[in-house]
């Protein structure tokens, strides 16, 4: 069985792991349920202090393959 999955929009809070107090609050957000990453913006992470910390690849639905720095926030 299969569990229901969906696209919806919501207002989610983010933080640096260390620092969960400092966190932002972003409107509008877009989320997958059956997504395994959560994208948000460079300059956001920064400001918490979220480093990078691998590049990960990702294949397009045309079949380009993308490299990304993933870092990890709460």
């Amino acid at each position: 069985m299969i569990d229901d999955m969906g696209i919806f929009r919501t207002t989610i809070a983010v933080a640096h792991a260390a620092r969960a107090a400092e966190r932002r609050t972003l409107t509008d957000v877009m989320v997958d349920t059956g997504s395994e990453y959560n994208w948000i913006p460079r300059t956001l992470l920064e400001e918490l202090g979220v480093e990078a910390v691998r590049v990960d690849h990702f294949e397009t639905a045309d079949g380009r393959v993308l490299e990304r720095p993933v870092g990890f926030a709460w």
